[in-house]
């Protein structure tokens, strides 16, 4: 649909039609349509008009319109209050309103209960006004006006009488915490009747010592509640939920009431005590990791010769364990099909060199076979090609034969794989690979070097548009580009590619960035605005979108966040920190408040001073406020925005410094750091490296999850870390022979601060059950690592050329840990299993232990993360080797800078391990 075409009398008379339209997640056509209906005056305080429209037009309502829309219906409700087509309206409005209308709405709120001049706080307000603010709220999702802190000094019998009256429906997990507080004091205990009343809205502020409390019947009774909470818990806390179900052989739930999350908390050996039938029956019901899906194929085929299609699908989410090996069991004609049933159930969670293997020694042998012309691509159906994008990607490239393939095979192939998950894409090919296969599908549609790219093609590349080059996108369409710029904004991109779009969106609209044509689309656009020209974007309008639209959140999912690091040059990396400091500041000097689309203004005064509006929506953009403008913030200002400061890291020590000072003003949590509660401690998160030993030896850290909290982040010192572990054993009355895996998970990189002897007495089953998390920090020295080893091999053996690949998998980093001889006698499929992380930290000595064939079968993220620093000890076949497998073996461009593969340098090691800590938080 070309929505400029449409005329807004031609909107108006085809509404209802219009509305009932499903339109692409990231289409900007809902909001054109929309200013044409605001601009024709249409009356949206009528419910029969109201009711016409769809939920992506109802999305982008403006403000005020959507507040006279929803109290029309209000008043109409009021003055017929059994009408249940007036209900529904209302239940959509609510759902479906954009989160700056619902803001808007919600901000009254707070300003009746606490008004600006400060005179009434939180903890002056009674019971009644907590209990009667949170249910005469005037459109659900109001919680969030408050901050985590305004909730922990609330009446706590009104947060408990607000709870059980079903009042909240969307809180933090910071915001939660504190309700499950007031439950916890109202009526004694967490139990059936409480989780049903916190709802999963509120169970997700349900802490580690909660759940060892809670009746295990209830527990298990209530798991549909708990396995949605779940989604946002800690992951100590989902482990020790599985453990109270599962754990010691026990089962206590039903395996086909957990989800993913909770899924992803059972360790090997807790997995290993379960039927494996009903293992599988899980399998079909959800999703498994990569090492737990091995598991669970392995044991149910091992025994058997056979294979077929029907028994690969009905292994649900667990194909995604299938190894290379295991087609040797499956007849020719069942081949295709297998592997297109693995990807149907498996996507995502199969590993590069997995696929890799499977493309080429399955699947590329097969079509081969079947294939009539020179092109092995020509052995498929349409079908087949659309169901096995994933895998038939790690075919050769070359394989992908413009000018000798069937043309409609290798457009289904192509385009299917745009469709995949960015994720998926970056960890299936380095961006160098991914650019030839862009550069394929260009060559496909007739414009590889010159002509119009277009909505088609667009559509095709999909996902892999982040491949396009700098010329290409001067060749795109204006509508076109403009179209999926809430897609470009989530990629990964360098700052070659940023500055091609923005320019080329402004010679296609023939205008500047300050032009009120580009103040509508900033909030897509910010990010793509190299650093050096966010100067000449308006300020006002750039605060607005950041502070109402989330302007700088590129919606990345952890995963893509995770591939981000290393998938473009540390040059790039660097400049996009940069890029948002500098977007951040040029915010920071406008008014939200003084924005609109339909007048031009005057430049205003630079501020100085942080606002919270700011500070909650910098992101990591913050950082380019100085030591002295933190300094300069009121003390309510920080209290607002410490939950979004406490998730930032990278702070200089002097701006650290200004925080933990602010944070000790006597309007803000006062000097005594002892008299704070552990839940404050918490806020502070990567902030609280700033705190000296001595202060984190009297610090209160005896809660789990607070302790997680802080120690999740890496950058501690040893000193520091020694001093939190033994705080947190004095204050919690434990030695380390007596923590148990959801301690050892709380304390992360605490867990560095164990003297070797004492990670030597740790409990064997305790460390085994938590091994997938304590491995993945790189704080470790050799001698803690080989402390761990011992307990592994006291579970699986001496011989670790003897152990399971996925119990290798598990181990993290602490597979380093083996000797010379040791990682040598490894099979290629043993060394491919070992989590990437290892190699971060692994001995020089080690590696040169391994010949090139060795080191060229690595994964691909395997030989990414081999640092500088043991590259420099191997010789040059075996640096060679290692090239070769960070491109998966495919042609290594003439420079390894290209925009997409960075050289392995040790910073670039350094911040993907920052990220990888990073993604532990979820």
């Amino acid at each position: 649909m070309d929505c400029e075409q449409i005329s807004a009398p031609m909107i108006k008379d085809n509404i209802a039609e219009i509305g009932k339209l499903k339109f692409p997640r990231d289409s900007r056509c809902p909001e054109k349509l929309v200013r044409k209906l605001v601009a024709e005056n249409y009356d949206f305080t009528v419910p029969d008009n109201l009711a016409k429209l769809g939920r992506h037009l109802i999305k982008h309502l403006p403000n005020d319109v959507a507040n006279d829309a929803l109290a029309a219906i209000v008043a109409a409700l009021e003055g017929d209050p059994t009408n249940a087509q007036l209900q529904h309206m209302k239940d959509r409005f609510e759902m479906f309103i954009s989160d700056v209308a619902r803001k808007d709405m919600c901000s009254s709120v707070r300003d009746a209960l606490l008004p600006q001049d400060g005179n009434v706080r939180p903890q002056d307000l009674t019971s009644t006004q907590v209990e009667e603010a949170f249910g005469s709220a005037p459109v659900a999702g109001c919680e969030n006006v408050f901050t985590a802190e305004d909730f922990r000094n609330m009446n706590r019998q009104g947060l408990c009488e607000a709870a059980k009256n079903g009042n909240f429906q969307d809180l933090t997990r910071e915001q939660a915490r504190h309700v499950v507080d007031s439950i916890r004091e109202c009526d004694g205990q967490i139990g059936r009747q409480q989780i049903e009343q916190l709802g999963a809205v509120g169970m997700r502020g349900v802490g580690t010592n909660d759940i060892r409390n809670i009746p295990v019947d209830d527990l298990a009774e209530e798991m549909d509640i708990i396995a949605t909470a779940a989604r946002e818990m800690r992951p100590a806390t989902r482990r020790e939920i599985v453990r109270q179900l599962f754990g010691g052989g026990q089962r206590r739930g039903n395996m086909t009431d957990l989800n993913r999350e909770l899924f992803q908390a059972f360790p090997n050996r807790m997995l290993k005590e379960q039927n494996i039938d009903d293992l599988i029956e899980a399998a079909t019901e959800t999703e498994f990791d990569n090492r737990q899906a091995r598991y669970i194929f392995r044991q149910k085929f091992k025994d058997q010769n056979e294979i077929s299609e029907d028994d690969v699908r009905g292994m649900g989410s667990a194909a995604a364990g299938m190894r290379r090996d295991d087609f040797d069991k499956i007849s020719d004609d069942q081949k295709l099909g297998c592997i297109a049933a693995m990807e149907e159930t498996g996507r995502g969670n199969m590993r590069c060199r997995q696929k890799r293997e499977i493309a080429k020694e399955v699947l590329l042998p097969r079509l081969q076979e079947l294939s009539t012309t020179d092109c092995p691509l020509d052995g498929l159906s349409i079908a087949e090609a659309a169901a096995m994008a994933e895998t038939a990607m790690q075919l050769p490239l070359d394989t992908f034969d413009v000018s000798n393939c069937d043309a409609s095979i290798l457009e289904t192939l192509l385009c299917s794989f745009g469709e995949l998950d960015k994720s998926i894409l970056q960890g299936s090919h380095p961006r160098a690979n991914r650019r030839r296969i862009a550069k394929k599908i260009l060559a496909l549609k007739g414009v590889e070097t010159s002509g119009t790219i277009g909505t088609e093609v667009l559509e095709c590349l999909g996902n892999l548009e982040d491949s396009l080059e700098a010329e290409d996108i001067a060749r795109i369409d204006g509508d076109a580009l403009e179209d999926r710029l809430p897609n470009m904004k989530k990629h990964c991109l360098g700052r070659d590619i940023k500055q091609a779009v923005v320019d080329r969106l402004l010679e296609a609209k023939e205008t500047t960035l300050d032009d009120l044509a580009m103040q509508e689309l900033y909030n897509d656009l910010a990010l793509l605005v190299p650093k050096d020209k966010v100067e000449e974007m308006d300020a006002d309008a750039l605060q607005y979108h950041m502070v109402n639209e989330e302007a700088l959140d590129n919606e990345m999912d952890d995963d893509s966040k995770f591939w981000c690091g290393h998938d473009r040059t540390e040059d790039d990396n660097t400049d996009e920190r940069e890029q948002k400091q500098e977007l951040v500041r040029r915010a920071a000097e406008g008014d939200a408040d003084a924005y609109s689309v339909t007048s031009k203004r005057r430049r205003r005064s630079t501020s100085t001073t942080p606002t919270s509006d700011i500070l909650v929506n910098g992101g990591e953009g913050n950082l380019q406020f100085t030591a002295d403008q933190l300094s300069s913030m009121t003390g309510e200002t920080f209290l607002e925005a410490i939950e979004n400061l406490g998730v930032i890291c990278g702070w200089s020590d002097e701006q650290e410094e200004s925080l933990l000072a602010k944070a000790k003003e006597t309007d803000v949590w006062g000097s005594d750091i002892t008299a704070w509660d552990s839940a404050q401690n918490a806020l502070l998160g990567c902030i609280a490296k700033g705190f000296s030993h001595s202060d984190l030896s009297t610090m209160n850290l005896d809660d789990n999850d607070d302790v997680y909290s802080m120690a999740q982040h890496a950058g501690w010192n040893t000193a520091q870390t020694q001093a939190a572990l033994n705080r947190y054993l004095s204050q919690t009355s434990k030695t380390t022979d007596a923590l148990i895996s959801s301690d050892m998970v709380s304390l992360a990189h605490f867990m560095c601060g164990m003297s070797p002897s004492d990670m030597g007495n740790l409990d064997s089953t305790e460390l085994q059950y938590a091994i997938g998390e304590v491995g993945q920090h790189d704080c470790f020295t050799v001698d803690q690592l080989k402390a761990m080893l011992a307990h592994m091999k006291s579970e699986y053996g001496n011989t670790p050329s003897a152990w399971e690949e996925e119990d290798i998998n598990e181990m993290g980093v602490v597979i380093a840990a083996l000797t010379s001889s040791e990682m040598q006698a490894l099979s290629d499929a043993q060394r491919q299993a070992i989590d990437p992380v290892a190699f971060s930290v692994m001995q020089s000595e080690v590696l040169q232990a391994l010949t090139p064939d060795q080191l060229n079968v690595l994964d691909m993220l395997q030989a990414l993360l081999i640092p500088n620093s043991s590259l420099s000890g191997l010789s040059g076949e075996q640096r060679d080797a290692i090239l070769a497998a960070q491109y998966n073996n495919e042609e290594v461009p003439s420079t390894t800078d290209d925009n997409g593969v960075s050289a392995t340098t040790f910073s670039a090691i350094t911040m993907v391990m920052a990220t990888m800590a990073a993604l532990l938080t979820m």
